[in-house]
C-alpha cells in the first residue's frame, strides 16, 4: 500500500522524482560513512594496503563535507517552509561550531588555527594535536550532512531497510576477519599510551559497541519490511555486535542489552502481566548465571574497577568539566581549554574526554549545542505517533529500545558522540519518523 502510494506521488511530483534517484544510492553512501569507523578502529587488519585504506577514508571525508553546503541550505529551506520541522539540530549545531572557531580565531589573532598542520599544545598526547578546528569541521559539517540527506531524500522503509544492511556489512566483515585471522584479540586490545603500552580486556568490543548502538535496533524494527538475505544479516550482525561485546566484557554494551532489552520486552509485550514479566525475567537473568559463573565473576570484577586503567572515575571526571560550566557555556571552550581541564583528574595519565555526549557538546561548544543535540536525540528516538495498531506499538517500542541503548552508551562514553555511523542513525530515525507519521496523517 506504501509502495504504490509512493510510486503514485513521484509520477506526479517531479521533485520527488528526483529525490527517489537520490534514494536509490544511499545504501551505498551508508557504507561509505561506516567505513570510516572500520579505518578509525580496525585499519590494522590488512596493514599492507594502509594507503588504500587512508586514500578512501579522504575520499569519504571529503565527499561528507562538500555535501554539507547544498545539504545545509535544503535542511534550511524545509525547516523555514515547515516541512521538517525536526531538522533545526542539523542547522543549529554546525552554526555553534563556526561561532566557537571564530570566537577562537579573534581572541588568538591567528587565522592558522583553522589549518591542517596548526599544532594545539595543549592537546599534545591525544589524536587532536594537529589539526584540531580542522577536524571538528569536517566532522560536524560531514555529520550534518549526512543526517540532512538522509532525512530528507529517504522514500521508503524498504530503503530504509537496506540502508541498515549496507552499514552492518561494512562493521561485521572486519569482525569476521579478526575472529578468524587473530582470534586473541577476542581478549586483549594493547593501546600505546605516552610511549607505553596499555593492554585492554576485549579487543573487538568497540565494533560490538558501535553496531548494537547505532543501527541494531533500527534492523530489528523494520525485520518485517526486509527480505529473507536482508532478514539474515540484521540478526547476524546482531548477534555479532552482541557476542565481540560480552566476549570482551564490555560493561557498556552489557548495560546497554540489558536496559534496552528490558525496555522492548515490557513496551512491546502488552499482551502479557506485569508479574509474568518480571517472573520471565528473573528466571532468565537466574539461568544465565547459573550457566555462566565464570562470566559472571569476570563481569563483576570488571564493574569494580580493579582490571580498568580508569577505574570507575566517571562522576569525578564529569564533575571537572562541570567546573567550568562559566568558561564555556555560551559559546563553548577557548582555544585548547576543553584539553587543560584533563589535569583537574588526578588519574593514569590525562588525556580523558569527558565520557558523555552531553558533556562533549557543552563544554566544546557551549549550551545551545548541547540542548539541539539533545532535541535530536528526542525528535529521532521518541517522535513517532503512538496508535492501537500491535505492529505499530512494536515497531515504536524497538525504535525507544535503541534510544535507551544509544542513550546508555553516549551519555556515559565517549564513544556515541563524534562517530559518523551514529549520525546515519539520526538520518534513518528521522527518515523512518516523516515516513510513519506521514502515514498516519494521510
Amino acid at each position: 500500500m506504501y509502495n504504490t502510494r509512493l510510486s503514485k506521488e513521484v509520477v506526479s511530483n517531479p521533485s520527488l522524482e528526483k529525490g527517489s534517484r537520490v534514494d536509490q544510492i544511499l545504501p551505498f553512501i551508508c557504507g561509505l560513512v561506516a567505513y570510516k569507523t572500520f579505518f578509525n578502529y580496525y585499519l590494522f587488519i590488512i596493514p599492507q594496503i594502509s594507503w588504500f585504506w587512508t586514500a578512501l577514508y579522504n575520499v569519504v571525508t571529503l565527499f561528507m563535507l562538500v555535501l554539507f553546503l547544498p545539504m545545509f541550505f535544503t535542511a534550511l529551506s524545509k525547516l523555514v517552509s515547515r516541512k521538517l520541522k525536526k531538522m533545526a539540530p542539523v542547522i543549529v549545531i554546525p552554526l555553534c561550531v563556526v561561532i566557537n572557531i571564530v570566537y577562537v580565531m579573534i581572541c588568538a589573532n591567528d587565522l592558522s588555527i583553522i589549518s591542517r598542520s596548526y599544532y594545539m599544545a595543549a592537546a599534545a598526547g591525544t589524536n587532536d594535536q594537529y589539526g584540531y578546528y580542522f577536524s571538528q569541521v569536517n566532522t560536524w559539517f560531514g555529520n550534518m550532512a549526512i543526517v540532512a540527506l538522509l532525512a530528507i531524500y529517504t522514500r521508503s522503509r524498504k530503503t530504509i531497510v537496506k540502508c541498515v544492511v549496507s552499514t552492518m556489512m561494512v562493521l561485521v566483515i572486519p569482525i569476521l576477519i579478526l575472529v578468524l585471522l587473530h582470534p586473541e584479540y577476542l581478549g586483549i586490545r594493547q593501546s600505546t599510551f605516552e610511549s607505553s603500552t596499555v593492554t585492554f580486556g576485549g579487543g573487538l568490543w568497540n565494533i560490538g559497541v558501535i553496531g548494537f548502538g547505532s543501527v541494531t535496533w533500527i534492523g530489528m524494527a523494520l525485520l518485517k519490511e526486509a527480505t529473507k538475505a536482508h532478514r539474515i544479516i540484521i540478526i547476524f550482525s546482531a548477534i555479532a555486535f552482541i557476542f565481540v561485546g560480552i566476549a570482551g566484557i564490555s560493561r557498556t554494551l552489557i548495560l546497554m542489552v540489558l536496559f534496552s532489552g528490558l525496555y522492548y520486552f515490557f513496551k512491546a509485550k502488552k499482551n502479557a502481566s506485569w508479574a509474568a514479566k518480571l517472573v520471565l525475567v528473573l528466571l532468565a537473568v537466574f539461568v544465565f548465571c547459573l550457566v555462566e559463573q565464570d562470566l559472571i565473576a569476570a563481569i563483576l570484577d570488571r564493574f569494580s574497577g580493579s582490571d580498568s586503567v580508569t577505574g570507575n572515575i566517571r562522576l569525578t571526571l564529569w564533575a571537572a568539566y562541570i567546573r567550568h560550566f562559566g568558561e564555556v557555556f555560551l559559546i563553548g571552550a577557548p582555544l585548547g581549554s576543553v584539553y587543560n581541564y584533563y589535569n583537574d583528574v588526578n588519574m593514569y595519565g590525562h588525556h580523558f574526554l569527558p565520557h558523555s555526549a552531553i558533556l562533549n557538546f557543552l563544554i566544546r561548544f557551549g549550551l545551545v549545542a548541547c540542548i539541539a543535540y539533545l532535541s535530536l536525540v528526542k525528535n529521532a528516538f521518541w517522535s513517532i505517533k503512538a496508535t492501537q495498531s500491535q505492529e505499530k506499538t512494536r515497531l515504536a517500542a524497538c525504535i525507544k529500545a535503541g534510544g535507551v541503548a544509544y542513550i546508555t552508551l553516549a551519555f556515559i562514553n565517549q564513544t556515541g558522540y563524534a562517530e559518523a555511523i551514529f549520525y546515519v542513525m539520526f538520518g534513518l530515525l528521522l527518515a523512518l519518523v516523516r515516513i510513519e507519521n506521514s502515514y498516519e496523517e494521510s
